[in-house]
């Protein structure tokens, strides 16, 4: 007979994993340079407070969050049927942040370490995946020059546009020129 789990439902389960994550975030303080005083950041749009990550989402710090170790979140993903897609999702949501930061140059090899460490990719995955991420930036690139290209044309038509009408040739109508 083995041990009682910790958890009851997925749904427990889903609500430590959820305060784990928010636990990631804070508020952004700025000061106010009128009053002089800090205050909390509001999107002026949707009138909530705006937060940053000022801590990268870990396995450890997942398994902590849940009141166990690496390895006990481990066998309970791989044990116990009932809690595997929730943990499943959590790991996605770590592995993510650790993908994201192999294209910050201060993250990158923390990120690698990560990946090989807790989610078995090789140096051949993490090799592909920027690589993906390079091609994805040429593109973009390329579409951004072929968009400035275009932006290029407009404003030369626009200039001529202007200088016939900053010089305009006598006895001419707008009507001569519609079509």
């Amino acid at each position: 007979m083995g041990a009682k789990p910790k958890y009851e439902t997925p749904e427990q389960m889903q609500a430590a994993i959820d305060a784990y994550f928010e636990s990631l975030y804070r508020p952004v303080i700025i000061m106010n340079k009128r009053t002089g005083n800090r205050e909390v950041l509001i999107d002026d749009k949707t009138g909530r407070q705006i937060r940053e990550q000022y801590r990268p989402a870990t396995m450890t710090g997942l398994a902590i969050a849940l009141g166990m170790t690496r390895e006990g979140l481990a066998h309970y993903r791989k044990k116990s049927d009932i809690y595997a897609d929730t943990i499943t999702r959590a790991r996605l949501l770590v592995q993510t942040y650790a993908e994201e930061r192999l294209y910050d140059k201060d993250g990158q090899k923390g990120a690698e370490f990560s990946l090989r460490v807790n989610f078995g990719w090789t140096p051949a995955d993490v090799e592909r995946e920027l690589a993906v991420k390079e091609r994805t930036v040429a593109l973009q690139e390329t579409k951004l020059k072929g968009i400035s290209d275009d932006v290029g044309e407009i404003n030369r038509g626009i200039q001529s546009l202007a200088s016939l009408l900053n010089a305009p040739v006598p006895n001419r109508e707008v009507k001569d020129y519609e079509e």
